[in-house]
């Protein structure tokens, strides 16, 4: 699967900004080749940014700048995939949905103040 958007940072631009026309345009297409390929797994995005760096060995400024970069890559690879998946992981207690009314509320108060309850006789508070 493909991506239509990608997460572009400002330390990108400047770097790139150090560059020729020839080498910029390079870097940027060397960008938007990793983060726009279809993949569906880290392993194979790390391929697809091997292969091309491979591309870039010809200027060790380019490569030097491309490696720099890479791991922001595959980063936002790896959010795109979580994203496909459904997002937040499982067990996160953060990600818990709220009670929808009162007596669910309730109900989580209870539980709430029960396992204070343990946690205070476990430590003999009280």
């Amino acid at each position: 699967m493909t991506r239509d958007s990608i997460l572009f940072y400002y330390s990108f631009y400047e770097a790139a900004q150090q560059l020729g026309q020839k080498a910029r345009l390079r870097l940027y297409d060397s960008i938007l080749e990793v983060s726009f390929s279809d993949y569906e797994s880290i392993e194979e995005l790390e391929k697809i940014c091997n292969e091309v760096a491979s591309k870039l060995k010809d200027s060790r400024m380019l490569f030097a700048q491309f490696t720099l970069i890479k791991p922001h890559l595959i980063n936002s690879g790896k959010l795109s995939l979580n994203g496909r998946k459904g997002g937040g992981q499982l067990k996160n207690t953060n990600a818990k949905k709220r009670p929808k009314n009162e007596q669910e509320e309730k109900e989580v108060d209870r539980e709430r103040d029960e396992e204070r309850e343990k946690g205070d006789k476990k430590w003999g508070i009280r």
